[in-house]
């Protein structure tokens, strides 16, 4: 999919997403990307269950098996021991015992939605919807919390932008019915649209482009060809837009 979205916006792409990840991890990611690389643009997808725990975020990074694969880097090292995680997650990346001990080390390096779900067509089930969502909010939305990582995201703004680099924020498809099922989605976006608007970035609102129930492997998540319509219909048009502009 990746090289698909190269060929159709004639762009070089680099994948920076973790699954679950919320603003802190891509915070760290995008720290240490800038350490080696350099961009003109970052596409950043919004999801507003990241926003809301810590289980997406500080405790996300605690999951060793993010850097089960990541060659030692004295540069990492230093963002991990400076980032929210506690400081055993910076010492077991550096000392390498996740690797050593890691049974699945040599299991081919894909992700259960590439292996058996990719290709298949979600038939939506309440329950399962219901649990699915359950799982990613949290019975009650804590204020502060939400105003915390929205902080953070905003910190992530401006460190773009004070290196030229233009942010191209976007909201992925979503089941229409499963998007009436969260609470708080419009105060979430009218939350998040006052951040960017004070920044100048554009809020690019794809949740209802591409979201037939057909298109998904399970209650939000697109299958492959969601995906190819998602890019055809919405994504590489506005990318392709957004390079011809910075040429």
């Amino acid at each position: 999919m990746n090289g698909e979205l190269e060929r159709l916006t004639g762009a070089r792409i680099m994948n920076l997403s973790v699954v679950g990840g919320g603003i802190t991890v891509s915070s760290l990611l995008f720290e240490y990307f800038l350490s080696r690389h350099q961009t003109r643009s970052v596409v950043y997808v919004v999801d507003s269950f990241t926003f809301y725990s810590a289980d997406w975020n500080e405790r996300r990074l605690q999951d060793r098996r993010l850097f089960a694969r990541a060659p030692f880097d004295p540069a990492l090292v230093a963002l991990l021991v400076e980032s929210p995680a506690p400081r055993s997650v910076a010492f077991d990346y550096a000392v390498g015992f996740s690797k050593i001990n890691n049974r699945d080390r040599f299991a081919p390096d894909t992700s259960p939605d590439e292996r058996s779900r990719f290709d298949r067509q979600y038939r939506p089930v309440a329950q399962v919807d219901e649990e699915r969502l359950a799982y990613l909010y949290p019975a009650q939305i804590d204020t502060g919390t939400f105003q915390y990582y929205l902080t953070q995201f905003e910190g992530l703004i401006r460190t773009a932008q004070l290196r030229g680099i233009e942010l191209i924020v976007v909201k992925p498809p979503i089941p229409e019915r499963v998007h009436r099922l969260i609470r708080g989605e419009a105060q979430f976006d009218s939350a998040l649209k006052g951040v960017l608007d004070r920044h100048g970035v554009e809020l690019h609102d794809f949740s209802g482009v591409a979201n037939d129930d057909r298109l998904f492997q399970d209650t939000d998540h697109l299958n492959r060809a969601g995906v190819l319509e998602f890019y055809h219909a919405a994504l590489a048009p506005l990318l392709t837009r957004k390079l011809r502009h910075q040429r």
